[in-house]
């Protein structure tokens, strides 16, 4: 400890047993705060993630390399006990803890184990070798125990107790993979279709008919009716599934339906998604006028007339059940009423995800994972500078939504500040190269590296 310091930190850390993610237990309360009832201090214990748990290992390994040796003289260290107004036993304190972080401490001791160890050694060789000869197998298990022994000491202190860590690789994916989170869009937030089914039963017909010999082809007939024209029904529909387009047009695939993107990103998505329901809203305002019941009443010729003529097609006769009718236009209404008070674009949630890429049984197939983010992370802004309609419908600039997507320091995008020609020519070079990367047979890990050298800008040497 370092006078003066205040409280020292408790930090304890348990591996389960069965393969998880670490429990950390930290607080400057002495013990974890087990035996203490203070309202003032804290304590917490929470489950730490992959890149966390390797950060907790190396902070321990280093202080344990900068640890007192634990030995005789050490452990019998008493409780600092500060003297009342003496600046000298202060003083002695510290030049004790001093002594105690000093490897002169131990070395005398160890050098003279390790003499005595050495000539005994040397002692029993000689004896050995008098006695009988050694024999390859024994050379063998000698360099073999030399050989283990060495690597016992190599170990760090996490090591040699088992704990895994995170490689150069490994590390770098995991704090990218933590650097966003991945986007899901709730599609029961958004409004439900603004037009209303209609069995086939209404036209006297079969909903669903078995055709061919063997009844094998099955034909089912649905039918849906709109209080809007064709095109006025399509841009509804683009309204309500905006979140989508901007996700698959802002966002990194992750997995199949699921797009990650980084926090930057996602505070434009929502500026995104605000704006899209905010022109969703005044474009059905327009359209409907403020209230849905006199909007849905105009059209009622309009669709009575519609219903009279498909019905005569499909060969009804007789004419229409005007209860039906009413039926419809009262759901007609309900429906656009709904959405001129709720939100007409589906929501989105956002979620925190980890993936443990150390060794394990689904270890490929987290790499194979991982490199669909990678990927597309590379491609992102190769593709945006290739093509200038890969942002259409976005109205945040082009220029922030690349700093959004940068959180590796693309090495294009310095390029581009200095010319935009230049980093086309590579841009096309790049997605070359990811698309040779991707259909190679290599490794996951090392077609992960590859991807990585695009963003660090190792293959753009070769572009001329």
């Amino acid at each position: 400890m370092t006078v003066g310091s205040g409280a020292p930190s408790n930090c304890l850390t348990v591996v389960p047993k069965v393969s998880s993610n670490p429990i950390c237990l930290f607080g400057a309360t002495p013990n974890l705060g087990i035996p203490e009832d203070d309202p003032t201090q804290c304590n917490v214990a929470f489950r730490a993630e992959p890149a966390l748990e390797d950060e907790l290992c190396g902070w321990f390994d280093r202080t344990w390399a900068q640890a007192a040796p634990l030995n005789e003289s050490t452990a019998r260290i008493p409780g600092l006990v500060p003297a009342r107004g003496s600046a000298d036993a202060a003083a002695q304190w510290r030049e004790y803890c001093k002594v105690c972080r000093s490897p002169e401490v131990d070395e005398r001791a160890q050098q003279e184990e390790e003499s005595q160890q050495e000539e005994e050694s040397q002692r029993e060789g000689e004896s050995q070798r008098e006695e009988t000869p050694a024999t390859p197998d024994q050379d063998d298990d000698e360099s073999t125990q030399a050989s283990a022994s060495d690597k016992a000491t190599d170990q760090s202190p996490s090591e040699s107790i088992g704990l895994r860590r995170l490689d150069q690789l490994a590390e770098r994916v995991t704090r990218i993979l933590g650097k966003g989170q991945q986007v899901t869009v709730v599609h029961e937030g958004a409004v439900k279709p603004l037009d209303v089914p209609i069995s086939a039963r209404f036209f006297n017909l079969n909903p669903e008919e078995r055709k061919g010999t063997g009844g094998t082809v099955v034909r089912r007939q649905t039918f849906r009716i709109s209080a809007f024209s064709k095109e006025e029904q399509r841009k509804i529909n683009g309204y309500r599934s905006a979140s989508r387009t901007l996700i698959n047009k802002l966002g990194l695939p992750f997995e199949k339906g699921l797009y990650w993107m980084p926090y930057e990103m996602i505070l434009i998505l929502k500026k995104e998604i605000a704006r899209a329901e905010k022109e969703a809203k005044e474009a059905l305002n327009r359209l409907v006028g403020p209230y849905s019941a006199t909007f849905v009443e105009g059209k009622r010729t309009q669709i009575e007339q519609d219903l009279e003529e498909t019905y005569l097609e499909l060969g009804g006769q007789g004419g229409l059940d005007r209860k039906w009718l009413t039926k419809i236009l009262d759901q007609l209404e309900e429906k656009i009423q709904s959405a001129l008070e709720s939100k007409i674009v589906a929501p989105v949630t956002f979620q925190t995800i980890s993936i443990d890429l150390r060794r394990g049984d689904a270890h490929e197939a987290l790499w194979s994972q991982m490199n669909k983010l990678v990927l597309a992370l590379a491609r992102f802004p190769r593709q945006v500078i290739l093509k200038q309609k890969t942002l259409s419908g976005i109205t945040t600039d082009q220029s922030s939504v690349l700093d959004a997507m940068n959180i590796e320091d693309d090495f294009i995008l310095r390029v581009m500040k200095d010319s935009l020609m230049q980093a086309i020519h590579i841009a096309e070079w790049d997605l070359d190269q990811l698309e040779g990367f991707a259909d190679a047979d290599i490794g996951e890990q090392d077609r992960c590296r590859a991807y990585l050298m695009i963003i660090d800008g190792y293959s753009s040497s070769r572009v001329e």
